[in-house]
């Protein structure tokens, strides 16, 4: 085996265990002893297969950064690139789906968004500073982050009438959970397309 190939299989192989979704399990159930709320929402995009993700970090102190994802980094796809309830009927055609992660209590930031295509990745380089709070024992919706065919106008957009009823469906724990919204009924937020593309530690700035 040559060493280019022995290192693409290793990269390929990194991107396969990184793939393990961050999603709470259908019988999760929210602990007030653990301190911790949930964060939901959704993502689609209308453009190739790709693994898409928004980025958040802790505020403060905390730098520790967690990711709301979803879709395929790599083909063939090893979960699914595409939840048929959150992308029926949308148009511009498109492929989705929710999610829905356990987080320590706290203030946290969105700080950017990424798209992981095989060995390449793409991260946004404008500054995004979107604050929102966790807390204990409740729900917060994020809201839906959408990409269009090529990256150009990156939005963060209010889906809570379609989100939600389907979040619900799939994790039983948000039935019982207060829920808030950290985005307004109705609006929709630029983050840009602005992104640096390359493979990870070497980008190069496009647009």
């Amino acid at each position: 085996m040559t060493i280019s190939i022995r290192h693409g299989l290793l990269a390929v192989a990194a991107l396969l265990l990184a793939a393990c979704t961050t999603n709470i399990s259908r019988d999760y159930r929210l602990d007030p002893q653990k301190a911790e709320g949930l964060v939901v929402g959704s993502i689609s995009y209308e453009s190739g297969i790709g693994r898409f993700v928004l980025e958040a970090k802790g505020r403060g102190g905390s730098s520790k950064r967690y990711d709301m994802l979803f879709g395929c980094p790599v083909w063939p796809c090893m979960g699914t690139d595409n939840d048929a309830d959150f992308s029926r009927g949308e148009e511009p055609k498109q492929r989705g789906g929710g999610f829905a992660v356990a987080m320590p209590e706290g203030d946290y930031i969105i700080v950017g968004w990424r798209v992981e295509q095989g060995q390449m990745v793409s991260r946004s380089t404008r500054a995004i500073g979107i604050p929102f709070r966790v807390e204990s024992g409740k729900a917060l919706y994020l809201g839906n982050l959408h990409f269009d065919a090529h990256w150009e106008d990156v939005q963060l957009r209010d889906r809570a009438e379609r989100d939600l009823p389907l979040l619900r469906n799939r994790y039983p724990a948000l039935a019982s959970a207060p829920l808030s919204s950290t985005i307004a009924p109705g609006i929709s937020i630029g983050l840009g397309g602005e992104h640096a593309r390359g493979m990870e530690g070497m980008f190069v700035p496009l647009r």
